[in-house]
C-alpha cells in the first residue's frame, strides 16, 4: 500500500514514522475509498467483508507496529499505546481537517510526529 510504499529505502525511525503518518493522512483527508472503508467501517457492519477487512487492518496495524518497535522510546514507553494513540489522533483528523484550512497532510504528520518526539526527549 501507499504507506509501506512511502516508508522504503527510509533507515531513520523518526522519519519512517513521520513518511508513514504523511501517506496514511493523504489517503484519508483525500477521500481514497479503501481508505475510507480500512479506517471507517467496523467489521460488524459489513458481515459479508469481516474477515477480510480484519485482515486488512491486522496488516496495516502490524506495519505501524514494526515502525513503532524501531523508535528509540524511553524503556517506560508503553509501544502499544503510544501506537493506539497516534493512529487515533491521525483517523480522528477526518473529522476537523478543512482542504481550505491552511494545512496539508504532509504539514499535519510533521507536527503529530514533532509533538511524540518532543515527549519522548522530555521523558528520556
Amino acid at each position: 500500500g501507499a504507506v509501506l510504499d512511502a516508508v522504503a529505502g527510509i533507515a531513520d525511525p523518526w522519519e519512517r514514522l513521520q513518511v508513514a503518518c504523511e501517506a496514511h493522512l493523504d489517503a484519508i483527508l483525500r477521500d481514497d475509498d479503501y481508505a475510507q472503508v480500512v479506517v471507517r467501517v467496523r467489521p460488524a457492519d459489513a458481515p459479508s467483508v469481516s474477515p477480510r477487512l480484519i485482515e486488512l487492518r491486522n496488516q496495516y496495524e502490524a506495519l505501524f507496529a514494526s515502525i513503532v518497535d524501531e523508535l528509540p522510546l524511553a524503556a517506560s514507553t508503553d509501544r502499544q499505546v503510544f501506537r493506539l494513540m497516534l493512529m487515533g489522533a491521525l483517523n480522528w483528523s477526518q473529522t476537523w481537517f478543512r482542504a481550505d484550512g491552511g494545512s496539508s497532510p504532509q504539514k499535519i504528520a510533521r507536527q503529530f510526529v514533532a509533538l511524540l518526539r518532543q515527549g519522548e526527549e522530555i521523558a528520556a
